[in-house]
């Protein structure tokens, strides 16, 4: 580690309450402003885990064709100035780790995952006035869907 990574790190690691409150009020802010709904959940606090709220993602549900509105979500989205992503392509189906895939599970949870996730813009800067108006997005792609 160069001396320029370690003060960086050492940066973060300062700022480290400041960004864990700032994030914690992001998902709040998503979680109240979210109309709730039966094509999708964000993520839910897992009992003896401590949530750092690194991501704000929905999983969604309830589609037969779940990739298609999940691509069609995140095109939304783009043509309205928003960066949403699919959320983590599951590493049993890259090739680089083909040789260290078991044939003994399935994989089907990070599958799954990695077909039906969307992460929501989330850094530290994102004001509340920003975060309704991905919210309205959101609420408004769903409505349509009825």
């Amino acid at each position: 580690m160069t001396n320029v990574q370690a003060a960086i790190g050492l940066g973060q690691l300062e700022n480290f309450d400041y960004f864990l409150k700032k994030k914690i009020h992001i998902f709040k802010f998503y979680k109240k402003n979210l109309n709730s709904n039966e094509y999708f959940d964000l993520s839910k606090d897992s009992l003896g885990v401590k949530n750092s709220y690194w991501l704000v993602y929905l999983k969604l549900k309830n589609f037969k064709k779940i990739e298609k509105i999940r691509n069609k979500l995140i095109s939304y989205l783009k043509i309205n100035g928003v960066d949403g992503r699919t959320g983590f392509f599951a590493a049993s189906l890259m090739p680089i780790y083909k040789k260290y895939k078991s044939d003994k599970t399935t994989y089907e949870k990070s599958i799954i995952l990695s077909k039906n996730m969307i992460t929501l813009p989330s850094f530290v800067n994102l004001n509340d006035y920003e975060i309704a108006y991905v919210c309205k997005l959101i609420n408004n792609f769903f409505k349509k869907q009825n």
